[in-house]
């Protein structure tokens, strides 16, 4: 039965591992949260490009193939470092005598920053005369400083942040859910007990068979988390004299048996669950309702079990200070 135990305590926990890594496995990733980033601030300036006089129809903040900007040949979710003032560059590796991270050169390095085919491209939108020479009218400045220049491309790269902005201040104002759960599993051997032992012995008024701290109350209990392996018996050996005759004689004490014990080794596996969301209201209140489980089975000795629930729900309205939809809604307006 001993070793059935085990196994199957061994069996449990390596089940618990295994999920947890496929778990961990499972993680978001960078490309991920950009395609989100991308879809958000698209979704925002074509809710704002009603008007034709500002519309914006798909818009993006990806370069054109043809600019002298454009990277084709470097992921864009992990970019490399582009060249930087070597003085500055020192200070990234050590600054004030501090160790700086070693991951700065992780995705590689670029040399230079301009697109090496972006002059073979310009054919694609500007025309050219029968002498090869290119033809620049209003129409083909227009498109040259749309597709090269850097104030625009940056321009386009703050709305894109300002659209953020606000798709985070409208998410404050929406329902958010939240849940998790933590899974713990401890085990306890036989030499991790270093409590009291139960023992009988003598006190130090030299009294024959008295519990040691027990009184007359006699031997002190196994308790919980110990098993008995066995009993002993004390006894005193001596000599008294006889009042008759006055011969000493050997005579001999035996005390009341104690149990030898030794702890049981012990193993508990705990997982609580919890649940809850939260919302924000124009006036600046603040909803929360939560719920956790918690379930524990203690593996020693008699199996045990126990489970426990608890719900809470909490409301926060400001009347004077920080409260009123002057508050509550300013964010959306920044």
């Amino acid at each position: 039965m001993i070793c059935r135990s085990v196994f199957l305590r061994r069996k449990l926990l390596l089940g618990l591992t295994a999920c947890a890594v496929i778990g961990s496995m499972g993680g978001c990733h960078r490309a991920m949260y950009r395609q989100q980033a991308d879809d958000d601030a698209r979704a925002l300036v074509e809710e704002k490009s009603c008007d034709p006089r500002w519309a914006m129809p798909g818009f993006n903040i990806e370069m054109n193939p043809a600019s002298r900007y454009y990277d084709g040949q470097h992921d864009p979710v992990k970019p490399p470092m582009p060249p930087d003032d070597p003085e500055s560059h020192e200070l990234m590796h050590c600054v004030y005598g501090k160790k700086g991270w070693a991951k700065w050169h992780e995705n590689g390095d670029r040399s230079g920053l301009e697109n090496p085919v972006w002059q073979q491209c310009l054919d694609q939108y500007v025309t050219r005369s029968p002498s090869g020479a290119y033809v620049l009218r209003l129409e083909d400045s227009m498109r040259l400083a749309i597709i090269h220049s850097p104030n625009y491309q940056q321009q386009l790269e703050t709305l894109y942040l300002s659209s953020l902005d606000v798709s985070t201040e409208r998410f404050r104002l929406q329902t958010q859910f939240f849940a998790g759960n933590a899974t713990t599993y401890t085990t306890r051997g036989r030499l991790g007990d270093t409590g009291p032992r139960g023992g009988v012995g003598n006190t130090p008024s030299g009294t024959i068979g008295v519990p040691y701290g027990g009184g007359s109350g006699g031997a002190r209990s196994l308790g919980a988390g110990r098993e008995q392996i066995g009993t002993t018996t004390p006894t005193f050996t001596g000599t008294a004299i006889d009042p008759i005759t006055g011969i000493p004689i050997p005579i001999t004490v035996t005390g009341t048996p104690i149990p030898i014990t030794r702890p049981l080794g012990s193993d508990q596996l705990n997982t609580t669950t919890g649940a809850q969301f939260q919302r924000r209201f124009a006036t600046a209140g603040e909803l929360v309702v939560g719920f956790a489980n918690t379930f524990m089975w203690q593996f020693a000795g008699p199996d045990q079990q126990a489970s426990a629930s608890l719900a809470s729900f909490s409301f926060l309205q400001p009347l004077l200070r920080a409260g009123g939809r002057v508050v509550g809604l300013e964010r959306l307006t920044l």
